[in-house]
Order: C-alpha cells, then sequence, then structure tokens
C-alpha cells in the first residue's frame, strides 16, 4: 500500500494470508486498508514521501497489522510515525497478551529524528530488495506467474543491484 496522492492509493498484492476489509456501496468495491482486523499490509513510501495508515503517517516501509481493538503491530521496533493528532509514535516490543508484540505507542517527549537521505543507489538497492521480497511471497503462496512478472519488474527498473541479481536466479529456477 503506498499513497501516491493525498485522496490517491497504490496497492499490491498482499499475500495468500493477509487481509484487508472492502465495502461494496453500490457504485463499486471500495477498499478499507486501515479498518480493523486488517492484516499483513506492506506499507511503502511513495511520492508524497509518506503513507498514511490506521491514522498514522509513516515516513518508513513496514508491514503492519490492525488488531480488532485499533492497536496496530509492525514488523519491527524503532519505527516512527506521526499521528493525524500531530503526536509523534514510535514501535516498540510490548508484553501483550495473548503474546508479546512489537506495537506502535506514543513516543517519549522527544523530537522525531529526521529522515536519513540515502544516496540514490542505496534507495534503489533497498526498494529492489522490498519488491523482491515480495516475489518471494508470491512463489512461496503459489502464485509463480505473478512472482516472475515482479522478478521482471526488478530487473528493468534496478538492474545494478544485488536484488536484481538474485531475481535473475529466481527466473532461472
Amino acid at each position: 500500500m503506498r499513497q501516491e496522492g493525498p485522496d490517491a492509493w497504490k496497492m499490491g498484492p498482499i499475500g495468500a494470508s493477509g487481509d484487508v476489509a472492502a465495502t461494496d456501496e453500490g457504485t463499486g468495491v471500495r477498499v478499507v486498508p486501515d479498518a480493523l482486523g486488517s492484516t499483513r499490509i506492506r506499507v511503502s513510501i511513495g511520492r508524497l514521501g509518506y503513507t498514511t495508515l490506521a491514522g498514522l503517517r509513516f515516513r518508513q516501509s513496514v508491514m503492519l497489522n490492525i488488531w480488532d481493538d485499533g492497536t496496530v503491530e509492525v514488523d519491527e521496533a524503532g519505527v516512527w510515525a506521526k499521528g493525524e493528532d500531530g503526536v509523534t509514535y514510535v514501535s516498540r516490543r510490548m508484553p501483550l497478551t495473548p503474546r508479546p508484540a512489537v506495537v506502535m505507542v506514543k513516543a517519549p517527549p522527544t523530537k522525531m529524528p529526521k529522515p536519513v537521505e540515502l544516496p540514490d543507489a542505496e534507495r534503489k538497492e533497498r526498494a529492489a530488495a522490498i519488491e523482491l521480497g515480495v516475489a518471494r511471497t508470491l512463489l512461496k503462496d503459489g502464485k509463480p506467474d505473478q512472482a516472475r512478472a515482479m522478478c521482471t519488474e526488478i530487473l528493468k527498473k534496478y538492474p545494478h543491484t544485488q536484488a536484481a541479481a538474485e531475481a535473475k536466479k529466481l527466473l532461472g529456477d
């Protein structure tokens, strides 16, 4: 899921075990990506430099789940986001029930670190690695045609990256 504009989103495959809510309002199906119970949503950062989901403006790519009680679980600790209320949040490992999890919590009163400007080569390497991860998930989920298309896209967009070399190997299998 990537925010392309104030009211424009781009959504890609979420994997076989991911869930995203949708409603049929008579004029067509409307996807509700940040509905309670949504799972395995990969948040990517688009040209705006952020993506807003679950009321949080993320400036880092992250995989998230939105629990039925509204708790936002992410895949790693140390992810920063700004709430719609202007409050800064950070992901922390918490001893929650039924299991420990990494969730977004209000950050202590400090300044949110500025995003580090990465060199162009590093940004491309990271973006290619994210797409390669999606391709591997598609392959694991029994979707070889979609995985092949993703690998071909990686080779076109990021030909001189480590991920491109690995995508080439996947295509050869």
